[in-house]
């Protein structure tokens, strides 16, 4: 997705025209757009004085090139600069500027997003916002805009290179786990079954936006001990699974033979749960040289479960077999 060539030169003369930040041009851009916006400043139409006070910069003046050709001059040129304007409608403008827009608080005078940004470099800006931390009209890579407040000589001077930056630090990538304080801890009333976590440091949506899709772990010494006949699935993915005969031996003294030693069925894969709601037992889901086997989890059929040491025995009601097809 990308802004038309239209809007995004009715953005650069509108970066050219308003003074940065200024929430009237926000406001009045998103309301009807930036093509008619600049259209209503040029023909006196705007409704506020200090979007017509803007009016004059869209005139030529001695010596000095209108607003609206100067802006054109500056993406002309962009591109044979390795710069290029970044505009909302383009899938690189990062989401986050949007908290920029905010009210007249005490004696801190209201703000508005930026109308775009000058980019130069191929990284992708969304990505790289992500990563750090952006300035009024920065961002890492990210030039300044030849936004003014008085009209351009003609013609525009070549844009100087920016200054040095730092480097972005290295993404964090999903495993490489990072450790993360909980300031709060609750369970949702609304979504059964689901949490919400508060970080530390995370104080807004845009934030929390960082952590989607993400896993949440915590180590194994500190997981709450559980009853005894209750595991962690964890605990039983990787457990061999053997099958014992369901009648113990006539003398429990005499040797046994193979055809009473338990046999290896496989491995657990998975626990297959019965669903949020609804009552019953889970399934061990058990990887064989002939398919997959489902064994209900119960205490009649699993005899024997040792988490430590990774085995489970089991006795096989007749016919299951039967009923999974796989074995």
């Amino acid at each position: 997705m990308r802004a038309s060539d239209a809007e995004r030169l009715a953005r650069a003369t509108l970066m050219r025209l308003a003074e940065p930040g200024d929430p009237a041009v926000h406001a009045f851009v998103e309301r009807v757009g930036p093509t008619a916006a600049v259209r209503a400043i040029e023909d006196g139409s705007a409704p506020l004085k200090s979007l017509t006070a803007y009016r004059a910069r869209l005139a030529p003046d001695e010596g000095f090139a209108p607003a609206g050709q100067a802006a054109a001059l500056d993406l002309r040129r962009s591109g044979s600069s390795g710069v290029r304007l970044v505009v909302p409608g383009d899938l690189e403008w990062p989401s986050q500027l949007g908290d920029l827009a905010l009210p007249k608080v005490d004696n801190h005078p209201a703000s508005a997003p930026p109308l775009g940004l000058w980019v130069r470099g191929p990284d992708d800006l969304r990505k790289a916002a992500l990563a750090s931390v952006l300035e009024w009209h920065y961002a890492t890579d990210v030039a300044p805009p030849p936004t003014v407040v008085a009209p351009v000589a003609t013609p525009l001077p070549a844009p100087k290179p920016p200054e040095p930056r730092p480097e972005p630090p290295a993404p964090i990538l999903r495993s490489e786990p990072r450790p993360a304080a909980v300031k709060a801890f609750w369970i949702d009333q609304n979504h059964r079954g689901q949490a919400v976590y508060h970080f530390e440091g995370c104080a807004s949506i845009s934030e929390a936006e960082k952590f989607r899709g993400m896993d949440i772990l915590i180590p194994f010494a500190q997981r709450v001990t559980l009853p005894v006949g209750r595991y962690f699935v964890s605990d039983l993915v990787g457990c061999s699974v053997f099958e014992s005969s369901a009648e113990p031996p006539v003398v429990s003294s005499s040797p046994c033979s193979l055809a009473d030693a338990p046999a290896l069925i496989g491995a657990v894969s998975d626990v297959q749960m019965t669903g949020e709601n609804v009552a019953g037992t889970p399934f061990l889901v058990v990887d064989t040289k002939n398919g997959e086997l489902l064994i209900p989890l119960a205490a009649d059929i699993c005899t024997r479960i040792d988490p430590a040491a990774r085995r489970i025995d089991v006795v096989l009601p007749e016919g299951l077999r039967d009923l999974n097809r796989g074995v």
